[in-house]
């Protein structure tokens, strides 16, 4: 359906505007996934601002489980 509708807007803009069709051609490809590239591996190199669910850590107001009862080891005392 995407495909369908740049078509249809090439189309439109090459038809009211009279302009000829310019293919971008292979270079414009190469430098979108260049871009795609360099924006994944930015991504991927900084460190998550939430908690990973592989590695939770210590998440401040959370319960601790230290498998003494519900609440952990002296709770209510």
């Amino acid at each position: 359906m995407a495909v369908t509708h740049k078509i249809l807007v090439i189309a439109w803009n090459l038809l009211s505007t009279g302009a000829l069709y310019g293919d971008p051609g292979a270079a414009a490809a190469i430098k979108v996934s260049r871009q795609q590239q360099r924006r994944r591996a930015i991504l991927n190199s900084k460190p998550s601002a939430s908690p990973s669910p592989s590695s939770p850590g210590s998440i401040p107001g959370r319960l601790e489980r230290s498998g003494c009862g519900i609440f952990g080891a002296g709770a209510g005392h």
